[in-house]
């Protein structure tokens, strides 16, 4: 890869209940490594998605 890593963000409407979960989540498949397998899946460059510029 070139240049610096890309971050995405997901959106919740103020108070949602679920934002500790979906936090709780995210955390729990960072450090088990499963987010970044995902992510070269199918955002990396072998699923074919177009690199934008």
């Amino acid at each position: 890869t070139v240049g610096a890593p890309e971050q995405f963000g997901l959106l919740f409407e103020k108070g949602n209940p679920l934002v500790g979960k979906v936090n709780d989540a995210l955390a729990q498949l960072t450090s088990s490594g499963e987010l970044r397998r995902i992510t070269e899946q199918w955002l990396g460059s072998q699923a074919g998605a177009p690199v934008l510029r």
